[in-house]
């Protein structure tokens, strides 16, 4: 699936960033969506992981920010791999991306906790979708470690970025 390379005019873009602000759903764990440290929606990793990850939608930078965070806590938990591999499910279309490590300043050398994708490598039929679901990945130290994602646009957010 390839994406417009046409410019679009502000208020589409916003329209856009609006779309992804509203999150819901069930995450792998089965637990109800909860909102996260930085107002974004969370969900367990699966896998003998011990920590969540955060989707969230950083307007300013047009970028989607997915946090690390030790579960139940607003503790950064800093993942020693190079990148996190996602997949979008929307509308019966699959798109593959990979989100990119920004460590946070507390961040050992190696690790990160914050991991970034620009709103531009998404497909423009993926955002205006009016549903989707994020399936993350991993792997670390040899396990394998998934999360699952659903957005609806169905409420906004506050969100707060490091």
């Amino acid at each position: 699936m390839t994406s417009s390379s046409t410019r679009h005019a502000p208020g589409v873009v916003l329209g856009a960033l609006m779309l992804l602000a509203g999150c819901s759903g069930e995450p792998a764990s089965g637990r109800l969506d909860l909102h996260g440290p930085h107002g974004g929606h969370t969900a367990l990793v699966s896998g003998g992981a011990s920590f969540e990850v955060e989707l969230t939608v950083d307007e300013r930078r047009r970028r989607i920010v997915i946090y690390a965070n030790a579960p139940g806590e607003s503790r950064p938990y800093p993942l020693a791999v190079g990148s996190l591999s996602g997949r979008f499910e929307a509308d019966g279309r699959t798109t593959e991306v990979v989100f990119a490590p920004l460590p946070l300043a507390g961040d050992p050398r190696g690790r990160a906790s914050r991991f970034t994708l620009a709103l531009d490598q998404l497909p423009q039929q993926l955002l205006a979708s009016n549903r989707f679901v994020l399936k993350l990945s991993h792997a670390e130290a040899g396990e394998l470690s998934t999360a699952s994602i659903s957005h609806r646009n169905d409420h906004g957010h506050e969100y707060r970025h490091d």
